[in-house]
């Protein structure tokens, strides 16, 4: 085969590897028959090695087949077996290591899709795939045009999407949903994508279309430039789901990409497209369904279909994902899609670190499933209330450090050996605090807070690797901030750092799962519990230094801890030496001592606690994150604070940043007309005082209570409606909401409304409201999709009162309690004697 400028995607299927790739900028696609080599133990040196420097001998095999007959036999035998078992694999890093370098995006066609079902009994099940297909829409990267099918007429001089957006429209009109797959299934196999993404097309849009074209009698398989469309099962939080590989492509769901990057309380596109480009999805309230707009409005149901594509390509032309999943892909040698598992993506790096000095892996994994669970972060129980004037400090890619720092590999572990074996996991690292005198150690060997001793005589290959993509890192980093002050452009040079950043975090994910190839509990414990004792360091550092500041005597100024960051309460220092200055000036005097003297302390006293531990090296670096002049916890990872300054970027004079971690106050389910007021009471419980926040809460009931029942309504999918909907109403134990959805159908049947309203089905979004009884629903909920029909005449009976305290009060109190707050004014004897 001709040497490619870079691979797309290698797969493997029976004795052949298929390869994609690009060539003077134009697809290839060739078969080839492999033949692999795999390695036995043996006393000669033939130039290979184990990851622990024994000699393996080379064994060259015709076929794949042959390869696996051979490991087959050996299982459970004395002889080790050796080589990476991915041989697509094997091949991209013995071929197109340099892909990393020679890819061009531009050649890579991305289909970005999203698909309409005309489903008049709810959400439709994407395993049956029993409704019609009646809308697709493929946004491709290399045309930049949104090409949309559709069984209906379209016209962009009525359409209300942008000017711009809709220059890229092309529309085919079809005849029926037949013609539509047909027409689809043509262009993409003309136009054979490379990558196909969406919101959620794993378990949606590609098994639907696939079951689809299967129901009517079309062929799936085409969809594949090998010709073969695999199902799979995924598990979630859904439990089993059915999905489809489509070989030869790599398909990059977008949803779960976003959810390895960002933590929301929602992941519905509308709600992220709003909070990352201030942009939803096309609203269509005056239609009670999709199914209805449908029919009543055509038009705008094609501009809904294409807007949900816009909004994710806008998304990834803002956040980057698809390049850096590539990218990533490009630096481990292997396919875009399998990036998305830690254990896969490290697996693969190792593999090509290894391969530089002729050292091949384990090729089978050993069985891990039984053990302890490995012990997390450490995290302290924070000191409940309001704070002042607040420093955060935070260890830079802790775990990745931790490893380099203590020289943790497969091969640098002392096997047999452990510091303090009969005392607990708390107890050992208490110890090592107190630096107690360690019993006959190990000569030149880290010695790790679990109590494990890793050699110190190398660095290990994994310590190395780190080593090297951190220090990469860094430079991309310093030519990125370099370019910047220069007005230059720095997009590569940031995405290749932020690569490096996900590629060294995730690390620490491979090494704690247990089927990783590299596996060991000795190793994931000593990372973790170094990182607890280091932390705890940290504390023990900034307090000696505070107390002897302050002439106080062992007062505990951390507020908390979070696995690598320490909060320390400074507002103390504040009072004692720069009360009488300015607001800026205070953050200047908190940032250089900052700088200059608690980031000393924290340096000799992680130097300390690497001469105690003997080390490696001494990798932990602690920065300054946060100078806050307020902040309050109400329970563990649980947290508000006013950041005027974050790792050096002074926000605006008016403008401080708010911080919130864990706090539930805003939720998915939570009303939109209350989202903003929400995070003004937090912001006012931060910087205000608890009269204030009382007196916003009272204001805004008013407000409240004038807006209509659509507006307060809570937001909720309707699930499961059809289980617990019984002859005379619904059983015991029903959701709240879909009792409220029963409530709605019963009366479209009792007042004849059907089908010009449509009844709420299993799977879709839609509201409810609590009401006050006695009432003439005959129930004290009442749920609907978009807006409820005049006859109900049911609006009088909207509770707003139990609807704001399950909106507004029950949030804020969860917030205040560990304050000594409350939301409204407390009644005092002075106040009932008047």
């Amino acid at each position: 085969m001709t040497k490619l400028d870079f691979y797309t995607n290698i797969m493997q299927r029976g004795n052949f590897l298929y390869v994609r790739g690009i060539l003077d900028g134009k697809e290839v696609r060739d078969r080839i028959q492999y033949s692999p080599t795999l390695y036995i133990d043996h006393v000669k040196d033939y130039g290979f090695k184990t990851i622990y420097g024994n000699n393996i001998k080379p064994v060259e095999f015709d076929t794949i087949d042959d390869m696996r007959d051979f490991v087959k036999q050996h299982k459970g035998s004395n002889l080790g077996v050796y080589g990476f078992p991915y041989l697509n694999y094997q091949y991209a890093l013995d071929n197109y290591s340099d892909s990393i370098n020679t890819w061009n995006r531009d050649h890579i066609r991305q289909f970005n899709i999203d698909i309409e079902v005309m489903s008049n009994e709810g959400f439709p099940e994407p395993g049956a795939a029993a409704f019609p297909i009646t809308a697709i829409c493929i946004h491709d990267s290399v045309a930049d045009k949104f090409v949309t099918f559709g069984d209906g007429a379209w016209s962009p001089e009525k359409s209300e999407l942008a000017g711009d957006l809709l220059s890229k429209v092309r529309y085919v009109q079809c005849k029926d949903e037949f013609d539509l797959i047909k027409k689809f299934t043509q262009y993409w196999t003309t136009f054979m994508p490379n990558v196909v993404t969406g919101w959620n097309i794993d378990t949606f849009d590609i098994p639907y279309i696939v079951n689809r074209m299967n129901r009517i009698g079309l062929d799936a398989n085409k969809l594949s430039p090998w010709g073969k469309v695999r199902e799979k099962m995924i598990r979630n939080n859904f439990g089993e789901q059915q999905t489809y590989i489509i070989q030869g492509i790599d398909q990059l769901d977008y949803l779960p990409l976003y959810k390895k990057n960002k933590v929301l309380e929602s992941y519905r596109l509308d709600f992220v497209g709003n909070v990352e480009l201030g942009e939803k999805k096309l609203d269509y309230s005056e239609s009670s369904s999709l199914h209805d707009l449908y029919f009543n409005n055509y038009q705008k149901y094609i501009d809904y279909n294409i807007q949900d594509v816009n909004l994710v390509k806008r998304l990834d032309e803002k956040l980057g994902l698809i390049v850096a999943q590539i990218m990533i892909a490009y630096e481990a040698c292997m396919n875009f899609a399998d990036v998305i598992s830690p254990v896969r993506t490290w697996d693969c790096l190792i593999n090509k670190e290894m391969s530089k000095e002729n050292r091949k892996p384990p090729y089978s994994i050993t069985d891990q499933s039984q053990g302890e669970s490995i012990p997390g972060g450490f995290v302290k129980e924070p000191k409940l209330g309001k704070n002042g004037w607040l420093m955060s400090f935070d260890l830079a890619s802790l775990y990745p450090h931790l490893i380099m720092q203590f020289n943790i590999s497969p091969e640098t572990l002392m096997d047999g050996w452990q510091l303090w074996p009969m005392d607990t996991k708390e107890e050992r690292v208490q110890k090592m605090l107190r630096k107690e005198e360690m019993p006959e150690v190990p000569l030149d060997h880290s010695i790790s807070a679990a109590g494990y001793a890793f050699d110190n005589e190398s660095e290990g290959i994994i310590p190395r690797l780190m080593g090297r993509m951190y220090n990469e890192r860094k430079v991309f980093k310093k030519t990125m901030l370099e370019k910047q002050r220069n007005g230059e452009d720095s997009s590569m040079e940031e995405l290749r750092q932020y690569i490096l950043k996900i590629m060294l975090n995730s690390g620490y994910g491979a090494f704690i799962n247990r089927y990783f190839r590299w596996y060991d509990q000795r190793l994931g414990e000593s990372i973790t519990l170094s990182g607890q004792m280091l932390i705890q360091v940290a504390e023990r550092e900034i307090n000696l230094w505070m107390n002897k500041v302050l002439k106080t005597d062992k007062v505990d100024y951390i507020i908390a801890i979070d696995t690598d960051s320490n909060y320390v309460n400074v507002q103390p220092l504040v009072d004692k030496y720069f009360s009488n200055k300015e607001h800026s000036e205070i953050i200047d005097c908190l940032d250089k001592i900052g700088e200059e003297q608690i980031s000393k302390v924290l340096e000799n006293g992680f130097e300390e606690a690497k001469e105690y531990t003997n080390a490696f090296a001494q990798k932990m670096l602690m920065e300054r994150e946060a100078i806050a002049s307020s902040a309050f916890w109400t329970a563990k990872k649980r947290y508000a604070m006013c950041v005027w300054d974050m790792e050096g970027v002074r926000m605006p004079a008016d403008k401080p940043k708010l911080k919130i971690q864990g706090l539930e106050a805003i939720r998915s389910s939570t009303p939109e007309s209350c989202r903003e007021a929400l995070l003004e009471m937090i912001n006012k419980t931060l910087l205000g005082t608890e009269e204030e926040v009382q007196a916003y809460i009272a204001d805004f009931r008013k407000e409240f209570n004038s807006l209509s029942y659509e507006k307060i309504a809570f937001p909720r999918t309707m699930n499961n409606i059809k289980k617990f909907t019984t002859d005379n109403g619904f059983v015991k134990g029903t959701p709240i909401h879909v009792r409220g959805a029963v409530a709605f159908n019963r009366l479209l049947d009792k007042n004849e409304l059907a089908p010009k309203w449509e009844k709420l089905k299993d799977g879709e979004k839609g509201k409810y409201l609590y009401l006050l009884e006695p009432n003439n629903i005959g129930t004290n909920v009442l749920s609907f999709s978009q807006a409820v029909p005049e006859e109900f005449a049911f609006e009088k009976y909207v509770d707003y009162k139990k609807m704001f305290e399950k909106a507004i009060v029950d949030p804020m109190t969860k917030i205040l309690d560990p304050l000594g707050w409350s939301v409204e004014k407390r009644a005092s004897l002075m106040d009932f004697f008047g």
